[in-house]
């Protein structure tokens, strides 16, 4: 067969050109083929090229990675919602992930902006109130400096010698103070929160409309079987949803049952304790029992005994079980990860992503644990594939 001039793989195959100098266009126009198993310069280079090129778009989109990941936690969980919007607009994908987005921001952002400026006012209010109502405990009753430096116990360890007067005046001042900056700092996060809440809405526009190709084109990249791809998926979303149900909405319902109790016992700045509460019933082994049992203290302080009783009653027996009860029905055993890491994957996603980190932690967290899996499974069969290569063939016969 003659081969073609034009084309470079007959030139490499032939080793051959026409012409003059045809050793030196061979020898420049061959390619060899690096050794099986082995990388060439071309390979190497195109990885080095590669991990540049995927460095620098990370630091171009850090800034942009909490509203991304919270997007598709969000798309996946309101997935069955969309599709049924894309029946009902006979398979107009764009209008159905717009309404989608809109009945999404109306059912999220209209209460959202109700319960912060509730906060915010409650949380002025109770700023001011703050102080005298800590320097009325420590001045009346049981609690007084005098009291205090009478008390059995302080005498016998030598305490009875503090400024306990001038050491309540400087606590109260000092709480006082950083009251006032956390009021502050909550104020001036209100406008990057409501930034970030845009920014999501409007990612999760295009994780609703080509969210199937999204995942075709991630899950093509990666150099995995397909079993492995499928059990990322599945992960994925078993913990976005578990994160949504089973931490958001128990949180609510016991910040919610949180603030109505003191409300019912007549505590200023309802509202905002039970946010407080809803936050700390995000994190496991936390609850709503840490700003119930030190208000039952107070009132039990300040000589209202049987509604500080009460308090600890509904916290122990009522709010507190509301977890056991009902995260088995909204949560399931599905994403399989123990309290200890659910715990400091929630406080480390806090604490790296900011407000919105106890979702993306427990399923960055939830994703480490596929991938351990995934790399159990494999190293077991490299493992069994070096023993069955080490048993020695049987002689033929």
């Amino acid at each position: 067969m003659q081969s073609d001039p034009l084309n470079p793989m007959e030139t490499s195959r032939s080793g051959e050109t026409s012409g003059p100098g045809r050793g030196r266009s061979a020898g420049a126009a061959k390619i060899t083929a690096a050794p099986a198993g082995r990388m060439d310069f071309n390979q190497y280079f195109l990885i080095l090229s590669l991990l540049a090129v995927l460095v620098l778009f990370f630091l171009m989109i850090k800034g942009f990675l909490v509203p991304i990941i919270v997007a598709a936690v969000f798309a996946t969980l309101f997935r069955s919602m969309y599709q049924r919007l894309v029946r009902w607009t006979r398979g107009r994908k764009g209008i159905s992930a717009i309404l989608a987005c809109l009945i999404l921001l109306l059912v999220l952002l209209i209460p959202l902006y109700v319960l912060f400026n509730v906060i915010i006012n409650q949380a002025s209010s109770l700023y001011e109130s703050i102080g005298p109502a800590l320097e009325e405990l420590f001045t009346s009753g049981n609690f007084t400096p005098e009291a205090l430096t009478r008390h059995p116990l302080v005498v016998k360890l030598k305490l009875d010698q503090i400024d306990w007067q001038a050491t309540i005046k400087e606590g109260i001042t000092t709480i006082s103070t950083y009251a006032g900056k956390a009021i502050n700092a909550t104020s001036r996060s209100t406008f990057a929160f409501l930034t970030n809440l845009l920014m999501i809405f409007f990612t999760m526009f295009y994780f609703f409309r080509d969210g199937d190709e999204i995942v075709r084109q991630i899950m093509a990249f990666l150099p995995l079987e397909e079993g492995y791809k499928q059990q990322i998926i599945t992960r994925f979303d078993a913990t976005s949803r578990a994160t949504i149900k089973g931490s958001v909405i128990l949180g609510a319902i016991q910040g919610i049952l949180g603030g109505l109790t003191l409300w019912i016992f007549g505590f200023k700045a309802a509202v905002m304790w039970g946010m407080v509460m809803v936050i700390l019933s995000l994190l496991p082994m936390v609850g709503a029992y840490m700003v119930l049992v030190p208000a039952a203290i107070y009132d039990i302080a300040t000589g209202h005994t049987g509604s500080g009783i009460a308090i600890i009653l509904i916290s122990v027996i009522v709010i507190s079980n509301i977890d056991n009860l009902l995260r088995p029905r909204l949560v399931g055993r599905d994403v399989g990860m123990h309290d200890l890491m659910v715990f400091f994957s929630t406080l480390g996603g806090i604490g790296f992503f900011g407000a919105l980190g106890f979702i993306i932690g427990p399923v960055v967290a939830s994703l480490l644990i596929t991938l351990l899996d995934i790399y159990s499974e494999e190293f077991k069969r490299q493992i069994t594939r070096q023993k069955a290569a080490s048993i020695p063939l049987p002689p033929a016969e």
